[in-house]
């Protein structure tokens, strides 16, 4: 197979046949050559090269597999009624995401923020059609067992919707009303180009109720909202109801963490901000828990870049793709997330994964949580947006 997982595999959901708690090098991932992944608690959803939904891990939580929400898989198996799907996400194993080629966005699953959009809060178990002339959508929870989900979407004509959980204003509407449909949201003036989520909670806060939405703008500039206690919108102060404009620049985009948000910059080079629990911000200049509102670079070996963002969600075990076609892993490694073979620590910068490239020739890397998958085989475009696309102006804060 061309992709393989390894790290945490709570309930077997990185879907390599074994219930092994540590994986500590990459192993094969069944049945599926991936392309795209999302994770969280103990739910993998893949996404195959043909198209295909798959999930491995258990449905228990709120996602229904083909109707039914109990069971563990340790082998993916398909979701029915899904085709030429392009791009898929979860709220951390509660609610599942697939947005097909031309763009209509589907969800399934608990439904109790509503962060389905359907005008209520009533799970679903089979895929149901979210919304139609979706460019991109992002999805984000508010602790790494999932509750409190929000979902993001970009349409093709370049507006902005949301819908979910909105506590800690998180939809940067200038409010913390929950919405159980979908509903405008007024964003800085510009273009997006990019959507991203974070966790945002260093387990010191009652259920982790804390998340941010990120957008990335075309001129490189950067915005963030919701509620970040370590300065991961680059600010001392922690409720942001409101887009604030982040301490980036040239980005080509910003995505999150549990801990820390990260800027791909124009020059490929990757920069962080936040909190620094395992070492996820990627630089020895700021200590083990350290805090920094000013980005600093994540140090990636000497005359390497990197040619992947990263992903978004909850991960405490930063990668990306280096411009020597390696993985490289920083952070969190007591689950063996650095792939080379031990199983405690932390990494405190990036790490190439030796296994690679003798194993393949990864194009893309990902996973969230404690798990990581890396794989060979690129996914297909999203839908596109539309040739003109106006620009919508809220209030900027910061």
């Amino acid at each position: 197979m061309s992709t393989w997982g390894w790290g945490g595999n709570p309930n077997s959901s990185l879907g390599i046949g074994s219930s092994t708690a540590n994986v500590s090098t990459p192993t094969s991932v069944l049945v599926v050559d991936s392309v795209q992944n999302g994770s969280g608690g103990g739910t993998t959803i893949f996404l195959n090269s043909t198209g295909d939904v798959y999930f491995a891990g258990t449905t228990a939580n709120g996602i229904f597999l083909n109707g039914s929400n109990s069971g563990v898989h340790a082998t993916p198996v398909q979701q029915t009624g899904l085709s030429n799907i392009v791009k898929v996400g979860t709220c951390g194993g509660f609610d599942a995401y697939a947005l097909d080629a031309s763009g209509n966005l589907y969800g399934w699953g608990s439904n109790a923020q509503g962060e389905l959009g359907l005008g209520d809060t009533t799970s679903r178990s089979s895929p149901t059609l979210l919304h139609t002339s979706v460019h991109d959508f992002a999805v984000g929870t508010t602790d790494i067992g999932g509750t409190n989900g929000w979902a993001v979407a970009l349409l093709q004509d370049g507006s902005l919707i949301g819908t979910g959980y909105n506590g800690g204003g998180v939809l940067g509407q200038g409010n913390t009303t929950n919405h159980n449909g979908w509903i405008a949201l007024t964003y800085p003036s510009g273009t997006i180009v990019a959507l991203g989520t974070g966790l945002a909670d260093e387990g010191t806060f009652p259920n982790g109720r804390l998340g941010y939405t990120l957008l990335t703008m075309a001129d490189g500039s950067s915005y963030g909202a919701g509620n970040t206690p370590d300065g991961q919108l680059g600010l001392s102060t922690t409720l942001q109801s409101s887009w604030v404009s982040l301490p980036f620049v040239n980005s080509q985009r910003v995505f999150g963490s549990a801990f820390a948000t990260f800027s791909w910059k124009s020059d490929n080079t990757l920069w962080s901000i936040g909190y620094n629990g395992f070492l996820l911000l990627g630089n020895t200049g700021i200590a083990l828990n350290g805090h920094t509102n000013s980005p600093v670079q994540v140090q990636l070996p000497v005359g390497l870049t990197a040619v992947q963002s990263g992903e978004d969600g909850q991960q405490i075990a930063a990668k990306t793709l280096g411009s020597d076609g390696n993985v490289y892993v920083w952070g969190a490694n007591a689950q063996g997330e650095g792939g080379n073979g031990t199983a405690t620590g932390n990494i405190g910068t990036p790490t190439a994964v030796s296994s690679f490239p003798s194993l393949g020739s990864p194009v893309w890397v990902g996973g969230t949580g404690t798990n990581v998958f890396a794989g060979t085989i690129a996914s297909q475009p999203l839908p596109p947006l539309s040739t003109s696309i106006p620009s919508r102006l809220a209030t900027i804060v910061g």
